[in-house]
């Protein structure tokens, strides 16, 4: 690797490998001392907080980071947080909540953020979105685009209810009052029905700048109000509250167990408060927080 010297952008996966071979393959000792400096890096490998730490204050031309594993990132000694990634504005990370650790979240919030994804890893909770908040609070003037994605699938005995959600959306309004662009993955709980929530829509209110809006639903719920069917009310009252919505994108699922999920998305018609169209059918892209 010390020989590829104009390399910009390099993604690390986990090679596939016979199982009988326990050594590892990509060593962080491989792309350490390198000449080259990088503008995207993206990885998915099992390394130490150590070995990361490293890396990334060797890579300080880093733009767009996307990193699949939780992590404790720590400067070199007579260095601060701040020193590590001072380019960035683009990254993917994972989030664990741990009171011991300056996770990478804390470190990342320190330089000039605009576009982020975050994937959750801890049962859910307002205080887990507090958390979150909380340690952005240095990019609360540059953060536009936050993805917030939850990996715990939901079961019937911690599924929230809307006024979750409405804690939820004050807190991220607060704290971030510049957002455009806001998604909630797997997170909207479709049974009982969200379609007739008002509290959540009068939430929306609080955002001064949001333009795109994307709710998720939790996976596998069929329910009997598909979307499609049943969140056109919903979507206007959105629209009311939130003067500044723009679209309204919506993953849902009908009834049935091994049904394919709904998308539907609204957008506001021309000089109207509350009136929406159907924009599209089609899923919101998946980096829609990246290239809007």
């Amino acid at each position: 690797m010390r020989a590829v010297a104009n390399l910009t952008s390099l993604v690390l996966g986990e090679p596939r490998r016979p199982i009988y071979v326990k050594r590892e393959l990509l060593k962080a000792t491989y792309f350490l001392g390198c000449s080259f400096r990088l503008k995207t890096f993206g990885s998915r490998l099992n390394w130490t907080d150590s070995q990361l730490s490293s890396f990334i204050h060797e890579q300080s031309q880093i733009q767009d980071l996307e990193i699949g594993m939780c992590y404790d990132l720590t400067p070199p000694p007579g260095s601060t947080h701040a020193s590590l990634l001072p380019n960035l504005s683009v990254a993917t990370i994972g989030y664990h909540p741990h009171p011991e650790l300056t996770s990478i979240l804390t470190v990342i919030a320190l330089q000039p953020l605009t576009r982020l994804r975050i994937c959750i890893f801890a049962p859910l909770s307002v205080d887990v979105i507090a958390d979150i908040i909380h340690a952005l609070v240095p990019a609360e003037t540059t953060l536009t685009y936050l993805d917030l994605e939850c990996e715990r699938i939901f079961d019937v005995t911690v599924r929230p209810g809307e006024n979750y959600f409405v804690e939820a959306l004050d807190l991220i309004a607060r704290g971030l009052p510049q957002l455009k662009f806001l998604r909630l993955s797997k997170y909207i709980p479709l049974n009982p029905s969200p379609w007739e929530w008002l509290d959540f829509p009068r939430a929306l209110s609080a955002f001064k700048c949001l333009e795109t809006l994307a709710l998720n639903g939790s996976v596998g719920e069929g329910t009997g109000k598909g979307p499609r069917e049943h969140s056109r009310g919903f979507a206007q009252r959105c629209m009311v509250s939130c003067r500044t919505l723009h679209c309204l994108a919506i993953v849902g699922y009908p009834p049935g167990s091994d049904v394919a999920p709904q998308h539907i998305s609204f957008t506001r018609t021309p000089e109207s408060d509350s009136g929406v169209q159907i924009s599209g059918l089609e899923a919101l892209g998946e980096s829609a927080w990246r290239d809007a």
